[in-house]
């Protein structure tokens, strides 16, 4: 968003992922001269092949960007040059930190979901020529049939 690019380019969605997987994005600030180091440092860490390298939460990521906008970090000035584009990083800021906070709840709305319970009757009937009795009143109520699941192995 900073850049106006994506990160990883190809002519198909296989492709892309190819470059996910094997390239290193270009470094945001030689795309976008005016979007600020820390930023760029957020952003390529985020973006790490090795996951020990990533951030590990959102909160991270949240602690980090408030370390941005809390310790004063500015970027030099450019010489002759107005910053037009000073909005543009508590939006790229906003919008890393609500990614990551997708990102950490996409495993929990993904959690796959139960199948419904299906409705299963059944009839026994006796063998030919027998029949169930129902049993006495003296005798002690008890099933004469019994169904149990089978056991997987």
């Amino acid at each position: 968003m900073v850049t106006g690019q994506r990160a990883f380019k190809g002519d198909s969605p296989a492709s892309v992922i190819g470059a996910i997987l094997k390239d290193e994005p270009a470094p945001m600030t030689s795309l976008q001269p005016l979007a600020p180091g820390a930023l760029d440092h957020v952003v390529t860490t985020c973006l790490a092949k090795d996951p020990d390298e990533r951030w590990q939460s959102a909160a991270d990521i949240a602690r980090e960007c408030k370390w941005i906008t809390s310790s004063g970090f500015s970027r030099e000035s450019v010489p002759g040059k107005t910053d037009r584009f000073a909005w543009l990083r508590p939006a790229a800021i906003g919008a890393v930190v609500v990614v990551a906070l997708a990102a950490a709840a996409w495993p929990a709305l993904r959690a796959p979901s139960t199948p419904a319970a299906t409705v299963m009757r059944l009839s026994i009937l006796p063998p030919p020529g027998g029949r169930f009795t129902p049993p006495t009143a003296s005798s002690i109520v008890a099933p004469q049939v019994a169904l149990s699941p089978m056991a997987s192995s």
